[in-house]
Parts: structure tokens; sequence; C-alpha cells
């Protein structure tokens, strides 16, 4: 995946600097946000090729930025189902 659009979504500003600089190194292009809405923005522009997703955010869960990625990926067009989903790796860190 060297070379990948990665989107880290999480509200401690911590890990957000830790993801961007261990990711940029090895020649990912990195995309942060501390918010479900810049999530979907940015999922919005296309080309994101994995989701790494905080399940505890602030006041909007990433449990509901999932359940908007699963009712957005499946496509059914003239009887054929497409999935265009975007992986996703969730975790709650303590």
């Amino acid at each position: 995946m060297n070379g990948s659009r990665l989107l880290f979504v999480d509200d401690e500003e911590g890990f957000l600097e830790l993801y961007r600089a261990a990711f940029n190194r090895d020649g990912y292009t990195v995309e942060t946000t501390a918010t479900v809405d810049g999530a979907r923005e940015c999922l919005a522009q296309g080309g994101v090729d994995l989701v790494v997703l905080d399940i505890r955010l602030g006041e909007v869960s990433g449990l509901a930025l999932l359940r908007d990625l699963l009712d957005t990926t499946i496509k059914v067009e003239k009887d054929c189902a497409e999935v265009t989903s975007v992986p996703v790796i969730g975790g709650i860190a303590f």
C-alpha cells in the first residue's frame, strides 16, 4: 500500500501527529481529522484507500461514520451489486 492515501480519524491530536509522522516517512499520503464531519469531507473527495477510525470520538461516535460507510458502500445497478467500500480499521484507546 506504499503511496496509498490513508485517513486517520481520532480526537487525540497526539495520536494524529504520531500517525502522520510514521506513515508519511514510509511514503503514504496521510490525511488526519479529529471529527466525523472532517472524515466525511475527506471521504467525499474520494481516493482514500484506508480509514483508521477511533470509535470513541467527541460528540459524534465513530460508529456513526462506520454506519454511514456501510450504508453507502453498495450500489445496485441493473440487478448487479457493486461493492465500493473503503477498508476501515476501528479501535479504542484508553
